[in-house]
C-alpha cells in the first residue's frame, strides 16, 4: 500500500482504512470552536432572555457543525466505501464504485469524488485540497485517491472495474 501522509488513521485496523485530510478540518473546528467561546461569553453577560435564547440556538448548532466537521472521513473496508459528509453518510459497495478522483465538483475547487456506476458522482469532503495549499498538500490528496482506486483495483479481482482510470486531475492552487 502507499504511505499515506497528512491522514488521521486512529480507525484503521487491518482491513480497515480511514482516509481524511487533516488541514482544512482541523482549521474550520479550531475557529469555529473559538467563535463559540466568544458567544458563550456574550450569552453569560446578556441581561435579557431573548439574547441569551438565540445565543444558546446558534452555540448548539455551531458546535453539531464542528463535530460533524471533525468526523469527515473516508473508511474503505472489505464491504466496500463509507463517505462522511458535513449532512449525510453515503456506503457504496466495491461493486458500486467505478473509480476516485480529485477535481472540482460543485463549489468545491479541489475535492476527492466517488464516481459510482450508477447514478452521479459524489463528494468526499474528508480528501481534499485547500485553496490556499502547497503542492505536498496535493500530492497527498492524490495519494489518498491512488490508494483508494488501488483498494478499488484488488476488490474487482486486479482488474480496473472500467476501461481506464484516469490520472488524479492537477489541481489550480490560490494565490
Amino acid at each position: 500500500m502507499i504511505g499515506v501522509r497528512n491522514t488521521v488513521d486512529i480507525r484503521s485496523t487491518p482491513g480497515r482504512r480511514t482516509f481524511r485530510s487533516t488541514g482544512q478540518s482541523l482549521i474550520s473546528g479550531v475557529f469555529l470552536l473559538g467563535v463559540i467561546a466568544v458567544l458563550l461569553a456574550q450569552v453569560l453577560h446578556a441581561s435579557s432572555e431573548r439574547p441569551k435564547i438565540i445565543g444558546w440556538i446558534v452555540i448548539v448548532g455551531l458546535a453539531v457543525y464542528v463535530v460533524r466537521i471533525m468526523r469527515w472521513s473516508v473508511t474503505a473496508d472489505t464491504d466496500g466505501v463509507r463517505v462522511r459528509g458535513l449532512v449525510r453518510t453515503h456506503a457504496l459497495s466495491w461493486s458500486e464504485i467505478d473509480h476516485f478522483s480529485l477535481g472540482r465538483l460543485g463549489l468545491y475547487p479541489a475535492v476527492g469524488i466517488v464516481h459510482p456506476t450508477r447514478g452521479r458522482p459524489r463528494a468526499m469532503s474528508a480528501i481534499e485540497v485547500a485553496k490556499m495549499s502547497t503542492a505536498k498538500g496535493q500530492d497527498n490528496a492524490q495519494a489518498m485517491i491512488a490508494e483508494l482506486n488501488q483498494l478499488l483495483a484488488e476488490h474487482h479481482g486486479g482488474n480496473k472495474p472500467h476501461a481506464e482510470t484516469p490520472a488524479p486531475a492537477q489541481v489550480e492552487r490560490g494565490t
